[in-house]
């Protein structure tokens, strides 16, 4: 039982893939390196470059993993900046009722502009959990992407592997280097299909952000802000460390 309970747990978290994809399976065409032992190694330069690729592939998945991770946290944070931005409004429209029961207008137009200012910090902190909603599935998608890529670069190792072999005529039993050609075309197209769902997905976490950078150029303005706004921060690129600091406004913290 304890050994069915773990087969299942790595299928739910890593096989099934992100994204409600299910992972590619493994290559059914492989070559043993031990069949090139003999083949000299000049002629072994494009298996030594796939085999690149290859390893390349293999951490940038890792790199895409650790970014999905660090937005899932940047989420959580954000969202409890966002229960604070809304405990905010609550106490500045408290502030108000209680200054337009006094009659005194300087204390009202001051509670008028702190309420106004809590609002738009409160709908500045909601388009960011948004965006970062919208960054995770994102992500998601780029791991998914990866894991595939990680395939069809192997199985381009594979295949350029297979080639030597069949230009030394080693031919293992059941070689047949067409199989090698249409495992990678297929890997190659899935990895394809991949990138293309990650793109469609980048784009709209970008239509996110960009929504969040105007709610938070509506606070930083209401509050007399000045800075870079959090939002600009904020980049698609997976190869970038995207940070974004913890503020109940949605803005930087040297902002304030």
């Amino acid at each position: 039982m304890r050994r069915l309970a773990v087969v299942l747990f790595s299928c739910s978290t890593i096989a099934c893939g992100s994204g409600g994809q299910a992972a590619p399976r493994s290559l059914q065409h492989t070559l043993d390196e031990i069949h090139l032992a003999s083949v000299p190694m000049e002629e072994k330069q494009l298996i030594l470059g796939s085999k690149s690729d290859y390893d390349k592939a293999g951490l940038e998945r890792s790199t895409r993993e650790s970014e999905l991770a660090d937005a899932k946290t940047k989420k959580q944070i954000a969202k409890n900046e966002k229960k604070a931005a809304g405990l905010d409004y609550d106490s500045a429209k408290s502030e108000r009722d209680a200054a337009n029961k006094s009659a005194d207008r300087t204390r009202i137009n001051n509670a008028e502009s702190a309420t106004r200012a809590a609002e738009l910090g409160k709908r500045s902190a909601e388009a960011k959990v948004k965006f970062l909603e919208a960054k995770e599935s994102w992500l998601k998608k780029e791991v998914t992407w990866a894991n595939a890529n990680v395939y069809a670069k192997q199985a381009k190792y594979e295949l350029d592997k297979a080639k030597v072999a069949a230009s030394r005529n080693i031919r293992p039993s059941g070689f047949q280097l067409a199989n090698f050609d249409r495992q990678y075309q297929d890997r190659r197209s899935q990895a394809d299909k991949r990138r293309s769902d990650a793109d469609k997905e980048k784009a709209k976490a970008e239509k996110k952000r960009q929504e969040w950078a105007m709610r938070e150029r509506e606070y930083m303005s209401a509050k007399g802000l000045t800075g870079t706004p959090e939002s600009t921060t904020a980049v698609l690129d997976p190869s970038s460390s995207t940070t974004t600091s913890s503020s109940s406004t949605g803005t930087t913290q040297p902002l304030k």
